[in-house]
Order: structure tokens, then C-alpha cells, then sequence
């Protein structure tokens, strides 16, 4: 299909990593991602970050950002039955902890004790909200990057691309069909054949230019119900084992490093390069 029918039609950002998501009409992308994407993080006792994966009501929690200004990564938490929360970004002065995210030990600021006793109200185990400084830079593996480039708290890489041709060929195979937020996507493209992100290597959105490092391998969060924070069984990650197996695993969509600083907005053309 020609790269002139691509187009962007959806960006996402994720401020606290496992929570809901939070959709933009323009996002700026910096070094880490998109600005405030995966800054946050919960950690239990042990250090090690929580997730929807043992979590699932983690999806739930719904993250506000302050509109006060494009820096401020102030935030509003809330939750079932819980009280809104209002939470500072800790500054310079805070607590440090280290936060382990997939083998990597990042130095955070701890987001103190009131965020702490409200996640673990929620949630039901103790755990604590950091924040990752600017000062904090998680290298992405090598085996796919460049030295200096970095990522925020996400699993791995600053950015995640799928298409909404994919995911209508997998509902097509699906009893009950998923939403594209199963599967936690930065940017979602449309105009695209099923699964042609696959052969793609570099590309362009926007005004910035994103190499594409490895396809993401999935895991059992692809079956918690965005709406109701429940497993909603072994689908859809069973039926994409039975065809989208490889030697990364069970893939589905495409992760992206960027190669230039830039904004990009919904309805930007998108243009394959290689």
C-alpha cells in the first residue's frame, strides 16, 4: 500500500507504567519517549516494579497530568473506590531508591509516604511510586541501540508501534474481540496491511525519524480487559501463539528508537524509509 495512505491514529502515553492510558492528539518526543511516557513507576519492598502482568487491577488506575505546563509532571491518581491523589513530582531533595525494571537498577526519587499508603490500599500489597530524574539514564539494550540511547520505565525500548490492520486480522480470529490498549501502544497506524510493520526499518512520523529495533514479544498482560482490570482468559496472546511465534517470542506490533527530537500529532503521514 503506499506510504501516502499511512497515517497516525492514535498516540498514547502511559505516565505510571501498568496504569491506564492516557490518548493525545499531539505528543513531543524526547530522549526517554514521548514527555511524561513511563516516568513513573510502583515498586514492591523488594525494589521490583509491579505490573498488570500479577496485577490486573492496575488497569484501572486512571493518571491525570497538571496543565499547568508541558514540564510539570505533576499528577492526579484515582482508582475504584478510592480518593483522587495528588502527587508532586519529588524534587532533588527526595529519598533515593533504586527501582529494577527487567534486570535494570535505576536510581528514582521516592514519590513519599501518602502516595505510597494510597497505591497500597489499592493494589493490596505494600509497595512505593518513584519518579526517574533526568539525571537517571536506562540504556536500551545493545543489541538493538546505539550507546546513548535511553528509555524511561518502559519494558524495554522508548516507543511502541502497532497497526489497526493487525489487530483487525487478529480479531477476525478471536471469539471476542480486543481493543488495541491490550496491547499498550505509543502510536497506532492506519492504512497499513496486516503485519507489514514487520518488514519495516526505518521510518518516518511526523517530523521525526524512528528506527525499528525489534518486533515486541507478548505476555500475559495482552489478556487483561482494559475495562474491567480482569484476565479475561488465555486470548488473545493463545491465538497469536498459534501464528506469530518467533525467535523473539509471540510478537505484535514493532518497537522504535527515535533518531531526532521532534512532535508528532494524529492524522501525520507516515513514510517508510527502508
Amino acid at each position: 500500500m503506499p506510504d501516502s495512505q499511512l497515517t497516525v491514529s492514535d498516540l498514547f502515553i502511559y505516565p505510571i507504567k501498568s496504569v491506564q492510558a492516557i490518548g493525545l492528539e499531539k505528543a513531543e518526543v524526547e530522549q526517554r519517549g514521548f514527555t511524561h511516557d513511563r516516568r513513573w513507576m510502583l515498586i514492591d519492598e523488594n525494589g521490583l516494579f509491579l505490573s498488570q502482568r500479577k496485577h490486573p487491577a492496575m488497569a484501572l488506575i486512571h493518571c491525570q497530568l497538571s496543565d499547568s505546563s508541558v514540564n510539570d509532571n505533576k499528577i492526579t491518581v484515582s482508582a475504584p473506590g478510592c480518593q483522587p491523589l495528588f502527587i508532586n513530582t519529588p524534587n532533588a531533595s527526595a529519598p533515593q531508591v533504586t527501582g529494577s525494571v527487567w534486570g535494570d537498577d535505576c536510581l528514582a526519587l521516592d514519590a513519599g509516604e501518602q502516595a505510597s499508603d494510597w497505591f497500597s490500599h489499592y493494589i493490596g500489597i505494600k509497595c512505593r511510586l518513584i519518579y526517574m530524574p533526568e539525571s537517571t539514564q536506562r540504556q536500551v539494550d545493545r543489541r538493538f541501540s546505539q550507546q546513548g540511547d535511553i528509555t524511561g520505565f518502559a519494558d524495554g525500548f522508548p516507543f511502541l508501534l502497532t497497526t489497526e490492520a493487525s489487530l483487525n486480522e487478529l480479531n477476525n480470529r478471536l471469539d471476542q474481540s480486543v481493543s488495541m490498549l491490550n496491547f499498550r501502544p505509543n502510536i497506532v497506524i492506519r492504512g497499513a496491511e496486516a503485519y507489514a510493520e514487520d518488514q519495516w526499518r526505518r521510518i518516518r512520523v511526523g517530523e521525526v525519524t524512528f528506527k525499528v529495533a525489534k518486533p515486541c514479544s507478548r505476555c500475559v498482560m495482552t489478556t487483561v480487559d482494559p475495562q474491567t482490570g480482569r484476565k479475561m482468559g488465555k486470548d488473545p496472546l493463545a491465538t497469536l501463539a498459534q501464528y506469530r511465534k518467533t525467535e523473539h517470542g509471540v510478537i505484535f506490533g514493532q518497537n522504535l528508537i527515535q533518531e531526532n527530537n521532534g512532535f508528532i500529532q494524529l492524522g501525520d503521514k507516515v513514510e517508510i524509509l527502508e
